[in-house]
């Protein structure tokens, strides 16, 4: 017995010894171990990337406030998990701090900064209180500064975007530059808000006009032609001509139809911005996608003297999870909601000696209209005749091009996207985040900062469930209901028979 206890005693120290041991070890060598899918707890190659050529020291200031709502809590240790994993691949460049919330510091400097402060309710004593809380940071490099100035339980999948944005940012000497084309009916300002916003963080963007004084790669790096809805003069095809020609990179977002919900019918949209497209390698067709794999809406029926909204599949609104997942744009995108989209017709790069690739497709249950439309939402979507055709919506292309104006002229080497979609990304139309990402995304490509796509797209993951058949259903549903029961029921009646049969063995006195 006492060697036992002997034997127990030594294995204690042993494990106790490994244990101090490791933790020494990583006071040293930072390791995180992430399975998860996407590894979406520790940072990308890219950030890391990032961080490991900063030159100058980055300071990271972090203002949470110490009271705060229970599903609030875990934020500011998460943030500080992720800051750690900086401070480690940073070659010693980036240092953070917590500041005190009861230090006259933290007063003083949430003035200077000018982080907003946000107004909670939080169960104190039995009773519900309104408490002012603070969950900002602020990060430093040299006489620039970023500001994120509140982050919630729903920021944190993108916090390492948002961090390591800023990061890039105020380390770059030149940002890249972004212009948005403005006149001949194109999407104003307030329509593309949201992916404003975040461009903005990232690039510097301007409105600019199509002539050659705007139209200048020394100006922009980038041209976006978005959801034109007039015919361009001469001279404005020209300077976007000579804009490509030059090695500046274009995204045509391209409406082919005016769509007028309240009178429920739709129009071609026939625009002369074709004629270069077709030059460059692909066109956007005067038609109208139909899609089974589609969104909902909500249809409201009169039933007597009751209106009913019942929700119905639209095959108008396109859910596309047809991707090419061997590029960065879409590598991770799981899914993207489209908005009365219209065809490529990819042909025209045919001999062009340029790469064009297909970035997305509809599923293969479709059909088009075009010339008629038909929008009305009153028929169920398995009324519809769908052909077997997947067709492209979104397309990439790369290479030298040939000038519309002058068809022995080759631009230099430059980059071209284009979309029969010009809506998913717009205010209230688009279905999903992951609409937001694409859009970003694309225009990442296209400025070859393909490391933010990586970072941006890791935590993009959607586990839809797999279409089951009404027959299916039923029988999962009883088996739900009935097996666990069953098997417990024959566990019992098994258990029964044992001792049933169990022979006493026992000896008699």
């Amino acid at each position: 017995m006492k060697n036992k206890f002997k034997d127990f005693d030594i294995s204690l120290v042993f494990i106790l010894g490994i244990v101090v041991l490791v933790n020494i070890i990583s006071v040293f060598y930072f390791f995180r171990l992430d399975l998860t899918d996407g590894r979406i707890y520790s940072l990308s190659d890219a950030s890391k990337k990032i961080v490991a050529g900063l030159d100058d020291k980055v300071i990271v200031k972090c203002f949470f406030s110490s009271e705060l709502p229970p599903e609030m809590k875990s934020i500011p240790r998460q943030i500080k998990d992720n800051l750690d994993e900086y401070k480690t691949y940073s070659n010693g460049n980036l240092e953070y701090e917590f500041i005190d919330q009861t230090s006259e510091e933290f007063s003083k400097q949430i003035m200077d900064y000018q982080l907003p402060s946000a107004q909670v309710q939080m169960l104190e004593k039995d009773e519900f209180k309104v408490k002012r809380i603070f969950m900002g940071m602020v990060i430093l490099y040299e006489d620039k500064k970023e500001i994120i100035p509140f982050i919630q339980q729903g920021d944190i999948p993108a916090i390492e975007y948002e961090i390591t944005s800023r990061i890039k940012k105020l380390a770059t000497d030149k940002l890249p530059s972004i212009g948005i084309l403005s006149g001949f009916g194109c999407a104003q300002p307030e329509e593309i808000r949201t992916v404003l916003q975040v461009l903005s963080s990232q690039y510097v963007v301007d409105q600019v006009t199509a002539d050659t004084n705007s139209l200048k790669t020394d100006r922009i790096n980038t041209l976006l032609i978005i959801s034109p809805k007039e015919n361009f003069t001469q001279e404005a095809l020209s300077a976007i001509d000579k804009f490509i020609m030059s090695g500046g990179k274009a995204a045509f977002f391209v409406d082919k139809t005016s769509i007028n919900l309240q009178m429920q019918n739709a129009s071609d949209l026939n625009l002369n911005l074709d004629s270069l497209m077709m030059a460059y390698g692909v066109k956007v067709n005067n038609d109208l996608i139909g899609d089974k794999q589609a969104g909902i809406i909500t249809v409201r029926q009169q039933k007597g003297f009751f209106t009913i909204a019942n929700p119905v599949k639209y095959p108008f609104l396109p859910h596309i999870t047809d991707m090419d997942r061997s590029s960065p744009v879409t590598q991770k995108i799981e899914a993207v909601d489209l908005y009365f989209a219209s065809s490529l017709d990819t042909t025209f790069s045919n001999g062009k000696n340029i790469e064009l690739k297909v970035l997305a497709r509809t599923s293969s249950e479709t059909f088009i209209q075009s010339g008629n439309y038909n929008i009305m939402a009153d028929r169920d979507i398995e009324d519809y005749t769908f052909g077997s055709e997947k067709l492209p919506v979104i397309a990439l292309l790369k290479g030298s091009f040939q000038s519309y104006f002058n068809s022995s002229e080759k631009s230099l080497e430059t980059r071209i996207a284009v979309s029969g979609d010009a809506d998913f990304f717009q205010e209230n139309k688009f279905g999903s985040q992951e609409n937001i990402s694409l859009f970003l995304n694309l225009v990442d490509w296209l400025t070859a900062d393909e490391a933010l796509i990586s970072i941006r797209s890791k935590n993009i993951t959607q586990r839809p469930l797999d279409k089951v058949e009404d027959g299916d259903k039923t029988i999962i549903k009883w088996l739900n209901i009935a097996l666990i029961p069953v098997l417990i029921a024959a566990m019992g009646i098994l258990r029964w028979r044992k001792n049933r049969n169990r022979k006493d063995f026992s000896l008699k006195k």
